[in-house]
């Protein structure tokens, strides 16, 4: 029998649990750009995918989306009856799940260009290139 559920949730706490850490993080360094010049997050995130204007405000969108598959190890267990006997084998394997990447960043300027304001959704693995240049510029103090 195969216990694909197991290893999967076996496999994904660990991340889970790293995710809100890395969340935090991104967060945290969002955050502090706030009452800063758009340059800011352009300089540490690259340009924009898009943006568009409301009212007098602009908002900047930063995107990354990506499908692809996990390989994940997965074991099986048999059993049988052998010489009057319940005898268990269990036997080792990779389980493929497909798996989808997503970030989205937005971030609000008012008409000046000072950033007002940040909203962002996705999962971690999309995030985390992202995630991972806000944090750097936080420890090189691009962000104070």
């Amino acid at each position: 029998m195969i216990n694909i559920k197991g290893i999967i949730a076996f496999s994904v706490i660990p991340i889970v649990l790293c995710s809100c850490a890395n969340f935090q993080k991104m967060d945290t360094t969002l955050n502090m750009m706030k009452g800063k010049d758009k340059s800011i997050p352009f300089k540490i995130l690259g340009y924009p995918d898009g943006s568009y204007k409301v009212d007098q405000d602009n908002v900047y969108l930063w995107t990354r989306s990506d499908d692809g598959v996990l390989a994940l190890p997965a074991a099986y267990t048999s059993t049988a009856m052998e010489s009057g006997r319940l005898v268990t084998t269990t036997s080792y394997n990779t389980a493929y799940v497909s798996t989808s990447y997503s970030c989205r960043i937005k971030i609000i300027t008012d008409a000046e260009g000072i950033v007002k304001e940040y909203h962002y959704d996705g999962n971690e693995s999309g995030c985390y290139p992202y995630i991972r240049k806000l944090w750097v510029a936080k420890k090189k103090g691009l962000l104070n």
